[in-house]
């Protein structure tokens, strides 16, 4: 059997590329699914009520950085959860990608940065359309370049990895609990459309908002584009999204057995946990023959239909 070193890197890049290839192919569906909603309430609050005099002239100052931070986190946890559902559930493509020679960790960063790279483009298609359709905003500033290319790299990631979180624990037939229990109250609730430091009114809220992570997100891009507005502190923003990037990544593990779908009902396994669990079904580690650290086996490499299937021609091995 002919047994080739395969750097972890090497895997990562091609494991990468193929995702970037699948996005760029999908591009006009991707935009359409992640943007259509924020430029819809752009339209509305942004510029049919200001012009009927339903909206103060500097709301539209309050709104944009959270118009582009809902973009940005829809992209991220959609472009991961959604595929990562489909991966557990019909295409059993996560069994391919466990063949890989490479650890656990790097198959699951991979998908964060995927995400992560899916919604930096989304947040920068929004932004130019948002501005055209808004006009002119009162405060809004480019200068804080460093501060919003910061909170968009960490909170893409975060809510990348609260995609894998999410694609790895809930059952392909409840999918949609994701957007209606899950994914509505963030967005309703995330200081999106309204400034945190205006929920000093409802005490109560202004609190209980702080464990939704689009909330950071929001009041980051209010730092970094209308800095007149009013908004958290950067230092709690940027440590409140480092601690809950760190969350979502380990996850809160449970005694499962390994083949039980996971779902919201039960103990939530983390994402590397869930994908352990996979490696070690017959099926799929009787295919992983790998013979020590980076190298792996050519007939593992070809013996599967669907891996060719999935990454195009595979991963290099020379």
């Amino acid at each position: 059997m002919n047994d080739t070193a395969v750097s972890p890197a090497k895997v990562f890049f091609a494991l990468l590329s193929r995702d970037i290839t699948v996005a760029r192919r999908e591009l006009p569906f991707f935009l359409i699914r992640t943007t259509l909603q924020p430029l819809l309430f752009v339209i509305i609050f942004g510029f049919l009520l200001p012009r009927m005099g339903f909206m103060r002239g500097n709301y539209s100052a309050a709104m944009l950085p959270g118009i582009i931070a809902l973009s940005l986190t829809l992209s991220a946890i959609q472009s991961v959860a959604l595929p990562m559902v489909v991966d557990f559930g019909h295409t059993k493509e996560i069994e391919d990608r466990l063949l890989s020679p490479a650890p656990i960790q790097l198959v699951a960063i991979e998908k964060i940065v995927a995400g992560l790279l899916q919604g930096i483009v989304a947040a920068l298609f929004v932004l130019p359309i948002a501005r055209l359709i808004m006009g002119p905003i009162p405060g809004l500033t480019f200068a804080n370049l460093p501060l919003l290319l910061a909170i968009t790299i960490l909170g893409g990631a975060t809510f990348s990895a609260l995609g894998l979180y999410l694609g790895t624990g809930i059952a392909p037939q409840q999918v949609g609990m994701m957007f209606s229990v899950i994914l509505a109250p963030m967005i309703m609730f995330g200081c999106t459309y309204y400034p945190w430091r205006g929920l000093d009114a409802v005490p109560a809220m202004k609190y209980a908002v702080l464990i939704n992570p689009i909330v950071y997100v929001a009041e980051g891009m209010r730092a970094a584009l209308t800095p007149a507005i009013p908004h958290m502190p950067i230092a709690a923003i940027f440590g409140a999204l480092i601690v809950m990037t760190a969350i979502f990544n380990h996850g809160r593990e449970g005694p499962q057995r390994a083949d039980q779908t996971c779902n919201p009902g039960a103990y939530f396994h983390s994402s590397l946990q869930r994908m352990r669990v996979i490696s070690r079904r017959p099926g799929v580690a009787g295919r992983l023959v790998a013979t020590g650290p980076g190298r792996v086996s050519h007939g593992a490499l070809q013996g599967s239909g669907r891996r060719s299937r999935s990454l195009g021609r595979g991963i290099p091995v020379a």
